[in-house]
């Protein structure tokens, strides 16, 4: 996807170790031997290096050198470990492979420490962190990610930004509503959060798989969000993600969230339909027999005796069009193609509605 080549990390710029010797940071000798101490071959440390802010994991593997990274401040990169088993240090290198420094760590209950020394050994730097729980070694990096406006657009007359992640986030484009109220702020930060954690995903793909299946690891993650519906009571957002990291296939997945714009709340829209509706729609039922019925006369791509003993329909994955309740069509991985939404008229559908439903759709209308 093109879009804008930004910084991810506006003010949060990355520091390597050897930027931190060239900004005249204290410099300390040669600690306890590791020969001596702990190995601190497993777990999450925060603290600092040089007293600049990182985030390190470390990993026990059971084959093979422990291995372990660590970034500084909110850097969208890593550098990498492995631990010799010889002498114990830590063998440092950049993304490109690069040997940028050595590390000895140990620990004790009171945290981690140690001293990273640059590649010739000619400089030193003290380490120092305190044990912290696995899901938090992202999370520096994660409160860093700052999305920018890539360009605006409108959708029957209400506008929107499309919002650019890149270079660092992949494929990623996250989108804003423009406009006032309690319930709009409510869905931007929804919308927000969601391409937020797809960075942030995308990133720690991107490094764990060079952590553990080495510089050429193949990785891949994205998201696009883009409006469906927009009237004075709903928003439906559309959203498309994929992704590769590691595995027999990537993965790709669309759905559709509808919010209401009195609170920004989502709406289960299941309950638009019938309670015999609201889990599986049964293909002896008169909806199942409609929806059946219509897919087999849709000029939707695949043959539908290819697709008709796999394809089903749920009430929870529905939602409004103008004139429209719109059924995704669920189907297995290897047949993908047959797994195309299908809009039924509103019409046709009413009868299979709940009050709550009959009530919904007439913002559709």
């Amino acid at each position: 996807m093109s879009g804008l080549v930004v910084g991810l990390l506006s003010g949060f710029l990355a520091l390597t170790a050897s930027e931190a010797l060239a900004a005249d940071l204290p410099v300390t000798q040669a600690g306890t031997s590791p020969a001596t101490a702990p190995s601190c071959a497993h777990g999450v440390w925060t603290g600092t290096l040089g007293g600049i802010p990182i985030s390190m994991e470390l990993k026990a593997r059971e084959e093979g050198a422990p291995v372990g990274r660590y970034y500084y401040r909110a850097s969208p990169t890593d550098l990498f470990l492995t631990q010799d088993a010889v002498t114990g240090e830590w063998q440092e290198q950049d993304d490109q492979g690069k040997s940028t420094g050595r590390l000895r760590l140990s620990c004790d209950a009171r945290g981690l420490k140690g001293e990273w020394r640059s590649a010739d050994g000619a400089r030193r730097l003290p380490v120092v962190g305190s044990a912290a729980a696995d899901d938090q070694y992202p999370a520096a990096r994660r409160a860093g990610i700052k999305p920018t406006a890539k360009k605006s657009g409108s959708f029957q007359k209400r506008r929107f930004e499309l919002l650019t992640f890149a270079p660092q986030g992949g494929d990623t484009e996250g989108l804003r509503l423009i406009g006032t109220g309690v319930g709009l702020e409510t869905v931007n930060a929804a919308l927000r959060e969601a391409a937020t954690d797809a960075v942030s995903d995308h990133l720690e793909c991107k490094s764990t798989g060079r952590l553990e299946r080495g510089p050429e690891a193949g990785y891949d993650a994205a998201i696009r969000q883009q409006v469906e519906a927009w009237n004075d009571v709903y928003v439906v957002v559309r959203t498309y993600t994929e992704g590769y990291c590691g595995g027999a296939h990537p993965w790709h997945d669309t759905f559709t969230t509808t919010y209401t714009l009195e609170t920004g709340d989502k709406v289960d829209t299941a309950t638009w339909l019938q309670p015999q509706y609201r889990k599986e729609i049964g293909d002896t039922s008169a909806l199942g027999r409609l929806l059946r019925k219509t897919y087999q006369k849709a000029d939707l791509g695949p043959d539908y005796s290819d697709c008709k003993d796999s394809i089903s329909w749920s009430a929870a994955s529905l939602h409004g069009l103008p004139g429209q309740l719109v059924f995704h069509t669920s189907a297995p991985y290897a047949l993908t193609p047959c797994a195309e939404d299908l809009a039924l008229p509103l019409p046709q559908v009413q009868r299979f509605l709940s009050p709550e439903g009959v009530q919904a759709m007439k913002a559709f209308r």
